[in-house]
């Protein structure tokens, strides 16, 4: 992996971790992780961690990979009913999309 997305994904982890008031060691135990696990990530240059490590601290983050991979600087983390809506939506045909789209603009005005 190359060295700049692995800085940036160390970086976005501290971020989100620091905005959720969280330490490095509750994001550990969270996430199922060893806290000297964790630590490795970030004093270690080149050490990338294993994707499933990856979902577990997504998980604990209310991020998706994707979310976590971006180069965007503004993350947008789902709550509960939000990913709810997301999956009711994948599950709808293009009219459906398309009436849930009209109730919705109209409450946006």
């Amino acid at each position: 992996m190359d060295d700049k997305i692995i800085t940036r994904v160390k970086q976005k982890i501290r971020l989100l971790v620091e905005k959720k008031g969280m330490s490095i060691y509750e994001l550990a135990n969270q996430a199922d992780i060893s806290d000297p696990c964790i630590r490795n990530w970030f004093s270690k240059r080149n050490y990338v961690p294993s994707l499933t490590s990856l979902i577990s601290i997504c998980e604990v983050l209310d991020i998706t990979l994707a979310q976590l991979f971006t180069e965007d600087e503004e993350l947008y983390p789902l709550n509960n009913e939000e990913k709810e809506l997301i999956e009711c939506w994948q599950k709808l045909d293009a009219k459906e999309k398309q009436a849930v789209l009209t109730v919705i603009k109209s409450y946006c005005k």
